[in-house]
């Protein structure tokens, strides 16, 4: 999982006026734009361009950025602003480059999307594995969306993808997404791991567990009900599984939030 602090992220809709933002991203920090529908000018660099539906910038530390929305179609931009711990590593591992590109799986990139922002915005428990989950599943959906060469990057972030849409399914199977890139299940699981710090199925519980310390600590949900929930086959499975993984027992959760 690569390791990064978001500075910012967002989105911004404008429809009946005109927005203008000089400069948006720190000396240090990378930033990303993405336009899922409508208008905007951009300034990179100097030169002028014209984002439409499913481009996306990304600039690096030493460019500079402006861009304008569209008073005359309803548009919409989302950005995020970041510094990588390691820029010359961030940039390898993704084989990003600073640019405008054309996304072809635009439906996929507002998700992820979707996904960084709610983070970012409730701060959820465990919220910096969930923001750097969330960040490398938008990396790994831009890389993927301008068909780079590495065959593996799809069905990575396919994966990711679904756990993150179903993290309540009581199992996951591995191998539809290796079979599609002809590896063994355990090799896909290793280079999974490369990318997002744990395997697929310690990723899965990992998500249920976060949840599972949400609830307890948040709802009036029995903890059979958070068991159920989650997927659980019963409720001794789960609270074996969530001592296991968050060092105490549900009970003893609720008990210090309630």
């Amino acid at each position: 999982m690569t390791d990064i602090k978001i500075i910012s992220c967002g989105k911004k809709t404008i429809s009946g006026l005109s927005i203008n933002i000089e400069n948006p991203s720190q000396k240090h920090a990378f930033y990303i734009l993405f336009m899922p529908f409508g208008k905007a000018t951009v300034s990179f660099n100097d030169d002028t361009y014209t984002l439409k539906s499913g481009d996306f910038v990304i600039a690096c530390p030493q460019d500079t950025l402006c861009y304008s929305m569209s008073r005359r179609t309803k548009s919409k931009l989302y950005y995020v602003e970041f510094v990588p711990e390691d820029k010359e590593a961030f940039l390898d591992k993704y084989k990003l480059k600073n640019g405008i590109f054309h996304s072809h799986g635009e439906k996929d990139v507002r998700t992820a999307f979707a996904f960084l922002l709610n983070e970012h915005m409730i701060k959820s428990e465990f919220y910096e594995f969930r923001i750097n989950a969330f960040f490398t599943q938008l990396m790994c959906t831009l890389s993927a969306s301008r068909a780079l060469p590495d065959p593996y990057f799809e069905q990575i972030r396919k994966l990711a993808a679904d756990i993150n849409n179903d993290f309540r399914s009581t199992a996951i199977d591995v191998t539809p997404y290796a079979d599609k890139v002809k590896l063994s299940k355990d090799r896909f699981s290793v280079i999974f791991k490369k990318h997002f710090a744990y395997p697929p199925h310690h990723y899965h519980i990992m998500l249920k567990m976060n949840e599972a310390q949400f609830l307890l600590k948040s709802s009036n949900l029995s903890i059979g009900e958070i068991s159920d929930y989650l997927g659980f086959s019963n409720q001794l499975y789960f609270s074996t599984a969530y001592k296991k993984h968050m060092g105490e027992t549900p009970s003893q959760t609720r008990k210090k939030h309630h």
